[in-house]
């Protein structure tokens, strides 16, 4: 019922990702704008997997947890 809606909602942010992106990434402010629609996928990917039930999305801790290196050589930079 919803999946169409928020498959075309996610189709519509990638595209204008792809369209948008090069001209965001050569600001910094557009460097936040992109990570926002980013997070915002992602979060909208997590919500139709956990509501349809299909377990497909790994473990959000898993990936933080892998992450966190990478993380913490970035700050000291």
């Amino acid at each position: 019922m919803y999946y169409n809606l928020i498959l075309s909602i996610v189709l519509f942010f990638l595209l204008f990702l792809l369209r948008e992106g090069r001209s965001w990434l050569k600001n910094p402010l557009g460097i936040e704008y992109c990570c926002a629609v980013l997070l915002f996928l992602l979060s909208l990917a997590y919500t139709l997997d956990l509501v349809q039930g299909w377990h497909l999305m790994p473990n959000p801790g898993a990936i933080f947890a892998k992450l966190k290196p990478l993380s913490d050589l970035l700050e000291i930079i």
